[in-house]
């Protein structure tokens, strides 16, 4: 490709997509649009992965929420992830890190990855589990994640604005929810003279971004001169909620493409080299 793109996950969590992009020949501008880190001490959450083995399914909504509660495990004592019954993840990040720890009855959709595409394929078990927990994270506001769609609102969930379609059907179909925030995610610092030494070093040509906190972020982390630097890259979004997002911004223009590294190479290199995404 030869072109520049902009890379906006979190710190540490681009290596395998990095590597694929400068294989194809772009090169790789690193922008986090999100940092991720540990919330205080809950007894709440505590408890819940005391008895992780009690639930019936228990649903992380990103690869962050998988490290996150396995993190927290360790640092009390209490053993690892494979006391699970059943996992479920939204996306094939997600359930290639909780194979990665050892989960081997892992739940995932086959096609379309996010809440709707994971609640369909929970039902496709015929069986609708009494007992689910749902591993997420929260802001700096409050707000659950909003990523990929997992939620529950009600008694025991976080506050906030996330999408709540796993949690609000999966009630409807009988199952007793509960919902918490296992990790914190916040908009990384503005750092003027590193966004100068981007704009200095020549045009962006695509931007990829993989969630809409991300899309919200992005002005506070360029600053207008980096949001200016963007005006009319082409931005790649990896779910449509995401691309709506972009849209909103102002982005322009704003495509669609699968998540999983291998077809986001695949939709940039096409893009990049002529052909239409």
């Amino acid at each position: 490709m030869g072109r520049r793109v902009v890379v906006t996950r979190p710190a540490g969590q681009a290596h395998e997509l990095t590597a694929a992009l400068v294989e194809a020949g772009a090169v790789v501008i690193a922008l986090p649009g999100v940092e991720i880190g540990a919330l205080p001490a809950s007894a709440a959450l505590d408890a819940a992965l005391a008895e992780l083995g009690t639930f019936d399914l228990v649903i992380f909504v990103s690869a962050n929420a998988v490290h996150a509660a396995q993190a927290r495990c360790a640092a009390l004592g209490i053993g690892d992830l494979r006391v699970l019954r059943r996992a479920a993840a939204p996306g094939p990040g997600t359930a290639a890190a909780l194979k990665a720890a050892g989960v081997t009855e892992v739940l995932a959709p086959h096609a379309r990855f996010d809440s709707e595409g994971l609640l369909a394929a929970i039902d496709a078990l015929e069986v609708t589990p009494p007992r689910v927990l749902i591993l997420r994270g929260r802001d700096a506001c409050g707000n659950a994640d909003s990523g990929d769609g997992a939620g529950q609102p009600g008694r025991n969930a976080v506050a906030g604005n996330g999408r709540e379609v796993l949690g609000i059907e999966l009630a409807r179909r009988g199952s007793n929810v509960r919902t918490l925030a296992c990790y914190r995610r916040t908009t990384p610092p503005h750092d003027a003279e590193r966004i100068a030494g981007l704009i200095g070093g020549g045009p962006a040509h695509a931007l990829l971004v993989s969630s809409s906190q991300v899309v919200d972020n992005l002005p506070g982390v360029l600053g207008a001169a980096g949001m200016a630097w963007l005006d009319g890259v082409p931005v790649f979004a990896t779910h449509a909620r995401v691309a709506a997002a972009a849209r909103r911004r102002g982005f322009a223009p704003v495509f669609e493409c699968a998540a999983g590294e291998e077809a986001i190479v695949r939709t940039l290199a096409a893009h990049l080299s002529g052909s239409t995404p």
